[in-house]
């Protein structure tokens, strides 16, 4: 039997995240995304990144990474 698979996310939660961190030239020179941002909101309180392969999120209690075409060849 053949599994496709359609959504993978990881999600860590966790008190004391730094939302205020995680700005997209920060995630693009750490080599966290490799690709260029669709949309990007950084502010103290919630960071949120979307590329064409990802989005990542990060509150103060939260942190979660969605892949959005994930490789379905297990």
């Amino acid at each position: 039997m053949k599994r496709n698979l359609v959504n993978i996310n990881i999600v860590l939660i966790a008190r004391n995240h730094n939302p205020a961190i995680p700005t997209k030239d920060w995630l693009l020179h750490k080599k966290i995304f490799d690709e260029k941002p669709l949309s990007f909101v950084n502010t103290p309180v919630l960071s949120l990144f979307e590329s064409p392969k990802f989005n990542f999120s990060v509150d103060d209690n939260r942190l979660q990474l969605s892949a959005k075409k994930p490789d379905s060849n297990i």
